[in-house]
Formats: C-alpha cells, structure tokens, sequence
C-alpha cells in the first residue's frame, strides 16, 4: 500500500470513531422530553385533572403529596401517548397539593424522561364553606 492510501484508510478510520462518538451523545441526551404543562383542569373538592404533553409516545409517573418534599402518592399514565391526562383522586378539600410529572419510556413504572418542575393547586373547599385564601 501507498503512503496516500494508507492516510486515506486512516482518514476514514477517524471519521467513523468520530461519526460513531456523536451518535452516542446524540442518544444520551435524546429521550422522552415534556413539551407542554404540566397543568391542572377540572378542580373538584376531591380530584384533579393533570396533562401535560410530550415529544415522544410515552407514559408517566406522577408524583403528589400536600408538601413540596413528599410528594408520596403517585398516579401513572398509560405508555404510547404524547397527549397525556391522569386524573387524581382521593384528595381532601380545600387542601394545597404539590405535583411533579416524570414521563417514561417502556415500561410506565420506570422513570426515564426528564422531570417537569414541581407544580401546585388546591382543592375546592367543601360547599356552603367559604373559601380560604
């Protein structure tokens, strides 16, 4: 072989390691990404309508609680979607509830996407109560 040919060789060599290396980052921050929300709809005394929506067909983990650092209930999101609405139930009237949207990839327990920031609302209060501010 030639000098050239060899150079040549190694040339390709090196553009397909560094070809091979971008696609690799390029997969490392790539993945199920929330779009738009999360937020809240329909507020009754006793649940709540979350969505949200995202960039891939996924599914998600929402996490909830009444406060901001135990958010420890959780409602999932079925996989396949990007429009996404879980709606929670079981909530105690006229309360604050923090929330937090983690979509997923596979399987809907798993984790995978990037969180949303932690958002809150509060229920309505009882009827025929005033509500508190």
């Amino acid at each position: 072989m030639t000098k050239r040919t060899l150079l040549v060789l190694a040339l390709i060599a090196a553009c397909s390691l560094f070809c091979a290396a971008q696609s690799q980052m390029g997969t490392a921050n790539s993945g199920v990404q929330i779009t738009n929300g999360p937020g809240v709809d329909n507020v009754t005394q006793t649940s709540v309508v979350v969505f949200w929506n995202t960039n891939l067909p996924s599914g998600a983990v929402v996490r909830y609680g009444t406060a901001e650092d135990k958010l420890n209930q959780t409602a999932t999101a079925p996989s396949g979607q990007t429009d996404h609405k879980v709606t929670l139930t079981n909530l105690q009237p006229d309360t604050n509830y923090y929330f937090q949207v983690t979509p997923t990839q596979g399987r809907s327990d798993t984790a995978s996407g990037t969180k949303s920031g932690i958002g809150t609302f509060k229920t309505k209060s009882k009827s025929g109560e005033e509500q508190k501010y």
